[in-house]
């Protein structure tokens, strides 16, 4: 398999979507510490804030997705690369 400069970008670009929609589901997610608690205020903001760039995520991937800029994952996960 020839590795190409596209292929490393395209690889690239899907590791750094892949981390920030990982990084906005683990504010997501998280719940407030005990120990050490905020207001309910900025606790909401942090999840509106990580909701949104969550949505923001999944929308520059769907538009990275159609202009041919993520790897094709069908290719590597589709169903004919497993039994049946």
């Amino acid at each position: 398999m020839k590795i190409s400069t596209k292929s490393i970008g395209q690889w690239s670009l899907l590791t750094l979507l892949s981390t920030w929609g990982m990084f906005a589901f683990i504010f997501l997610a998280g719940e407030d510490n005990p120990d050490m608690p905020i207001s309910f205020l900025l606790f909401l903001v942090i999840k509106v804030v990580a909701l949104i760039n969550l949505v923001a995520c999944y929308q520059v991937g769907k538009y990275f997705n159609k202009r041919g800029w993520l790897p094709d994952l069908d290719k590597y996960f589709g169903s004919e690369n497993y039994g049946n």
